[in-house]
């Protein structure tokens, strides 16, 4: 019987503490209240940062990431320095990092360090990078400069 009431009177301060939490008290008439009722602007993005983080991410004009990668692939197929012999044919993966501006083009390119295949893969897939053109990344409706890094795979 004591432990009947015991757990009565537990559980009936824990729901009137969780009643408490969930519908606060109003503030008296010279206490200000800290909820906002109207939607908070974020600052207006700064165009000359570069984001990693948007509201939407750029796409290769020409049909998304997919046919961006298969870009890259055939330019530097068709312009690197082949080796002669199939038995070395250049294969692996290339980590890229790049900067989509707000116009969709493409400012900087670089190879991640350590990450390239060889001189002659790596300078035309740069190459080929800075000549694709984008739909900008945009945050809070704005077009922003975006850094994006690509895995592109030569098999």
């Amino acid at each position: 019987m004591k432990f009947s009431v015991f757990l009565l009177a537990t559980s009936l301060l824990f729901c009137l503490q969780a009643k408490s939490q969930v519908n606060p008290a109003p503030p008296k008439a010279n206490e200000k209240s800290e909820l906002i009722d109207e939607p908070v602007e974020e600052p207006t993005p700064n165009v000359e940062e570069i984001y990693v983080m948007v509201n939407v991410l750029p796409e290769y004009k020409d049909g998304g990431e997919m046919a961006f990668l298969q870009y890259v692939t055939s330019y530097v197929h068709k312009h690197a320095a082949q080796p002669k012999d199939s038995a070395t044919a250049v294969t692996g993966n290339m980590y890229i990092q790049f900067v989509i501006e707000p116009d969709g083009s493409v400012s900087t390119a670089s190879i991640m360090p350590g990450k390239g295949i060889n001189p002659s893969f790596d300078q035309k897939a740069i190459e080929a990078i800075k000549k694709s053109q984008w739909k900008p990344a945009s945050r809070n409706g704005m077009a922003v400069r975006y850094k994006k890094l690509s895995k592109i795979t030569f098999r």
